[in-house]
């Protein structure tokens, strides 16, 4: 596994070299929103520790920047800060992640561990290029989605939202659950942009087929459905 250790006060990259060269682990250091941009736009890793010792005033910048280079790669959040409201605050804004110091080394890798394998479980489902589901037939390469003779053209982010739906056959799927998977950050902004992508999405399809197969739950959250006639006009 390869971690990237962003060290804001440099005080500690000695002891995540230790923690994780014992598991055989490959690390690289920052010290820097440039120096991990850098890194972050030149190479993969498959974990990141975000050491902000009592200084989580500039964390923000940090989340935001990985966040922006990558949706994917799992964040542990590392102060000195023991304050809930501090954790629910980075959770929503993308880590996966907050410990607070003293840390043991088997926390942090048993963390690791399970957060890669998270990830890698959601990578592996991203390679399904095609299925068919209820007669819909999804072509996730091309991003469109055929019911019956129509071919409906989508966006990445319409796609992939069917994607998370198709993944759990039929499932109920949380609001927050899509948010996360989507976006990686859970906030007012990200709720209104999921609303805003279902409405139309349900109205594109609505367009070119006449049906609906999306179906919502109140205060539930959204799952395929087989394809219904919908009688109703689209505004």
């Amino acid at each position: 596994m390869k971690v990237l250790v962003i060290d804001t006060q440099n005080t500690i990259n000695a002891l995540h070299t230790n923690v994780f060269y014992r598991k055989n682990y490959n690390c690289e250091f920052s010290n820097s929103i440039f120096d991990t941009t850098r890194k972050l736009s030149k190479d993969n890793f498959d974990l990141i520790t975000l050491d902000l010792d009592n200084q989580n005033n500039i964390g923000d910048n940090y989340i935001r920047t990985i966040r922006k280079l990558n949706q994917d790669i799992p964040i542990i959040v590392i102060s000195s800060i023991q304050n809930i409201l501090e954790k629910i605050k980075f959770i929503e804004m993308g880590a996966d992640d907050y410990i607070v110091k003293p840390i043991y080394d088997l926390e942090i890798i048993t963390i690791g561990e399970k957060l890669k394998n998270k990830y890698y479980k959601i990578k592996t489902k991203k390679v399904i290029k095609n299925k068919v589901f209820y007669g819909i037939k999804f072509d996730f390469k091309n991003q469109t989605i055929k019911i019956d003779s129509n071919l409906i053209f989508l966006t990445k982010n319409e796609i992939e939202f069917l994607r998370i739906l198709l993944n759990e056959e039929g499932m109920l799927i949380s609001r927050k659950n899509i948010q996360s998977s989507l976006w990686r950050v859970l906030s007012k902004k990200e709720t209104f942009k999921l609303e805003t992508l279902i409405s139309r999405l349900r109205k594109k399809i609505l367009l070119y087929s006449g049906k609906n197969i999306i179906k919502s739950v109140k205060n539930g959250g959204y799952k395929l459905i087989k394809p219904e006639i919908v009688i109703k006009k689209v505004k």
